[in-house]
């Protein structure tokens, strides 16, 4: 359904000492898709954002369904939220 051309998901959180990996792909190999690094906004703040990225292409095909359903302008935000997510 998506056009999306990134790392397929699921993604994955793995903490790192100083941050967290953002992984992708079979549990077995896991590919790093991006890491995030603990800053002066604490390391609550910064799992929290390794979540949200983690979850990018699970919200995306979530919102991606929604559409396909219909709905009207009530949807706009969601189609909003696709395009910016691909590049529209």
């Amino acid at each position: 359904m998506s056009e999306f051309k990134g790392t397929k998901g699921p993604w994955r959180v793995g903490a790192a000492v100083n941050g967290n990996w953002i992984e992708a792909g079979h549990a077995s190999q896991p590919i790093s898709v991006g890491r995030t690094f603990y800053t002066d906004t604490g390391a609550a703040i910064e799992d929290a954002n390794a979540r949200l990225i983690a979850a990018a292409p699970d919200l995306l095909e979530a919102l991606e369904y929604l559409v396909s359903l219909g709905g009207g302008d009530a949807l706009d935000p969601a189609r909003a939220a696709i395009a910016k997510a691909l590049g529209r």
